[in-house]
């Protein structure tokens, strides 16, 4: 029985050590739960409206991909 109350108290010791730190990280997940789901919204109402910044950026790459190449260009895609 000894073993067993040994083995207790060890878990015991583990257990409340872990406690903090753990509670902290629900916590931070909670937040970052909290931003993502503003930031996915904040998408929606962007893509719902007409206007995306992702897609701004991306038109401006591209605009500057195509200027960049010579005016008569073949296929030559691999």
């Amino acid at each position: 029985m000894n073993i067993l109350a040994g083995l207790e108290t060890f878990l015991y010791v583990i257990s409340s050590a872990l406690f903090y730190p753990v509670v902290a990280g629900l916590v931070l997940l909670t937040f970052w739960i909290v931003i993502s789901f503003g930031s996915f919204l904040r998408e929606y109402l962007e893509r719902r409206q007409g206007e995306s910044s992702a897609l701004r950026r991306y038109k401006k790459v591209l605009e500057s991909k195509v200027s960049s190449l010579p005016a008569v260009m073949d296929i030559e895609f691999e």
